[in-house]
């Protein structure tokens, strides 16, 4: 195999279809967890799946309906782009559980940096096993509405204002991604607050610098991820950093 062949192998297993797919088992037991009676919705899931409230009593059927269509569509894709399915559901679990045993560390390091104190606190007692799926499961629709939409249409954005502004293509595209990666971040940290996602239904925090700067720098790092190995793997990694949260063994409270 060429180095250009090997190039554009690696550039389909980060892609968006390839990306899509590894997000979909998480979406699907999401579902898992609705179904079953999960007292809360995902916040970015409710921004996702505005357009469905149209169908009244029968949303939560037609997010499941959009949800299979989307799913048979990107499978498609991928087996006609020659990926295998299982195999790169895999590989991006393996890289994103890596992943977020980096993230903690590097939350803490960057924190500290800023004269934050970072502790790890027990659970506090055996954590309800459906809240967890919920949380795990539900980073998958944070990636797709802050990494893959966020990201996607600030970079679109700031690539064509700097372009109008004279920019050359290579500068346009550095600024486009500086903007893209704080922008998403900012929101992401933005929409776990009261006053931006109160409208949803589910509340939210009230304003803590210490908590929103946890955040915004989490969502750099998935940032960053999900730039350089795809969407598939900065949710894996997301989820599996949420499921450390829940048991109490990653940084979760923040002490200045």
């Amino acid at each position: 195999m060429s180095v250009a062949e090997r190039a554009g192998d690696s550039e389909r297993e980060t892609g968006l279809a390839a990306g899509l797919l590894g997000m979909l088992p998480l979406l699907l037991l999401y579902e898992v967890a609705q179904r079953s009676g999960l007292p809360w919705r995902n916040s970015a899931e409710v921004i996702a799946t505005q357009a469905l409230r149209l169908f009244g009593p029968w949303e939560e059927s037609a997010r499941a309906l959009a949800l299979l269509l989307v799913g048979s569509v990107v499978v498609a894709l991928c087996v006609r782009g020659g990926l295998p399915l299982v195999p790169l559901i895999g590989r991006q679990l393996l890289v994103g559980a890596l992943a977020a045993l980096a993230l903690g560390p590097l939350l803490v390091l960057s924190l500290r940096l800023l004269d934050f104190q970072v502790a790890v606190v027990p659970s506090g007692g055996p954590p309800d096993g459906l809240e967890v799926l919920g949380a795990v499961s539900g980073a998958a629709w944070e990636e797709l509405v802050f990494r893959v939409f966020a990201y996607g249409l600030l970079f679109l954005a700031a690539r064509r204002l700097a372009l109008f502004a004279g920019q050359g293509e290579r500068g346009a595209r550095w600024a486009a991604e500086v903007a893209a990666l704080l922008g998403s971040a900012a929101l992401f940290a933005a929409f776990h607050l009261e006053l931006f996602s109160g409208w949803l239904g589910r509340g939210g925090e009230e304003f803590r610098a210490d908590a929103f700067t946890f955040r915004f720098f989490a969502g750099i790092l998935l940032g960053v991820l999900f730039r350089w190995q795809g969407p598939g793997v900065s949710t894996w990694s997301h989820g599996l950093f949420n499921l450390s949260l829940a048991l109490g063994v990653a940084p979760g409270v923040i002490l200045k």
